[in-house]
Formats: structure tokens, sequence, C-alpha cells
């Protein structure tokens, strides 16, 4: 009798467990209505034309549809006309996350320093959806403006990595890293040893590109990692700084010539 009622009750968990999930792809899932699709027709005229057309873009942003307002939302960033940016300012906010995230794409693909204070806040807070704290990331890279550099380091150095989404931190260290000459490795240095060998990898990367000397010891240091791409990205950051002996470095980069990775052993040969 008992077996007999736990079974009865695991399947009316089982079917009210599939009642909520097809409730929820349902919901998901909502189909186009034929005025939907002449909204999202009317964006793809705006785009192609790069017509920046504020009322229509403001009313169909106000649609009922998620896709279509986040269809909206990528054509403001797809025109790239800086007056868009005030358009976003619902849309960033939009209880749809994936809109949320279109308008932190967006507000890159603008390059407006006005949008740096939002995306900043969507990066740090930890209950933002991991794909708008991803999006806003990418963005601040875009928007090469001091507080938006700012933004970047706070966040890489103030989050608990034990809980840091990689992908959000992975696009972070990328958008720090293609700031110039940037003096504070400190942001990119507290990665590099991370086990995540697709954060580490991102963070030897920051660490190169902006051709600080500083960077040399750790690129140095990671040219000996277990990891190929880590290794050829180290490799290829051990080029001639002016001032700093080269000694250390091409030695380096001799043995990195025997390197088991090929992609090693190219770069090596070319730096």
């Amino acid at each position: 009798m008992l077996r007999h009622s736990l079974r009865c009750t695991l399947f009316a968990l089982c079917l009210c467990l599939t009642e909520i999930t097809s409730a929820a792809q349902s919901r998901a899932r909502t189909p186009l209505q034929p005025a939907d699709v002449d909204a999202i027709s009317t964006l793809l005229k705006l785009e192609d034309a790069r017509s920046y057309d504020e009322d229509t873009l403001r009313t169909i942003l106000a649609s009922a549809h998620p896709e279509v307002r986040r269809r909206a939302t990528q054509t403001v960033g797809r025109i790239a006309d800086k007056r868009g940016g005030a358009l976003l300012e619902h849309a960033r906010d939009d209880k749809d996350p994936d809109v949320a995230a279109t308008a932190a794409w967006s507000a890159g693909q603008l390059r407006d320093p006005a949008a740096v204070p939002w995306l900043s806040a969507a990066l740090t807070t930890s209950s933002t959806a991991h794909a708008v704290q991803r999006e806003a990331a990418i963005a601040l890279g875009k928007i090469q403006a001091p507080q938006a550099r700012a933004a970047l380091s706070v966040y890489l150095m103030s989050t608990e990595a034990a809980k840091a989404p990689p992908a959000v931190v992975g696009e972070a260290l990328l958008s720090l890293g293609r700031f110039p000459g940037h003096e504070d490795l400190a942001p990119i240095l507290r990665w590099a040893s991370s086990p995540d060998v697709e954060i580490r990898w991102r963070a030897t990367w920051a660490l190169f590109r902006p051709r600080n000397p500083a960077a040399l010891p750790q690129l140095l240091r990671l040219a000996d990692d277990r990891s190929g791409e880590v290794r050829f990205w180290a490799v290829r950051g051990l080029a001639p700084y002016p001032g700093v002996d080269p000694a250390p470095s091409a030695a380096r980069l001799r043995a990195a010539v025997g390197d088991r990775d090929r992609r090693v052993r190219t770069e090596a040969l070319r730096t």
C-alpha cells in the first residue's frame, strides 16, 4: 500500500513538472503575430538604409512581444546613431534577459561613454543575468574611455573567483586588454593562475596586448604553462621591449622553438 502511494505521488510530481516545463516553453516560444512580423520587417528596412527613425523605433520597442523588443533593441545598435542611446534606457531594464543583454550589446556598438554607469552596474551586480553581464563586459571594452576601463578593473578585482561566471570573466579580461598602456596589471594578474584554461589564456592575452614591460616577468612564467593556448599568447608577448634586457626572453624563445605545440613553435620563430 505504501509503495503504491509513493508511486502515485511520484507520478503526480512528474506530471506537475511536465506541465510547468511545457508552460515555460510555451511562454518562451510565443508565436509571432502578423503585426509582429510587420514590425520586424520595418526594422530590417531601417537597418538596411541605416535610417534612424526615432518615433518608429520607440513604438516597436514598446511591443508586447519580447522577440520584437529584442530585435528593435538590436536595430538601435546596428544603425549605430548616437541618438539611439536614449532609446536603450528602457530596454536595459527589460524583464526579458535577452532584451536587456541586447541593450548592452547595442550600447557597445554606439560606443557612448554615457552608457558606462549602467553597464558597470549590470556587470558588477551579482543578481544580473549572466548573459547581460557578458554583453556588458564586451560593451565596456568597445567604449574606450577611462571610466570603462575602471569598471572592468573593479569587476575583475572584486568578483568572487569561485562564483564568477567564467564566460563573463573571460570577456572582461579581453575587454580590459584592449585598453592601451594601462599600468595597473593587478586585475589581470589575479586571473593568470586560474585553474580554468579558458580564463588563463585570456588573462595571458590581456597581459601581452598592451605591450606593458611590467607584464614581462609574468609572460615568461606563462610561457611554461601546461596549456599550448596559454604558451602561444605568452610567447607572442616576449617580443623586445625598449629599455629592457632581451636576454631572458630570447632564451625562452629559443627553447620554445622545440615546443610540442606547433603554434607555439611558429610564434616563437616569428617573435
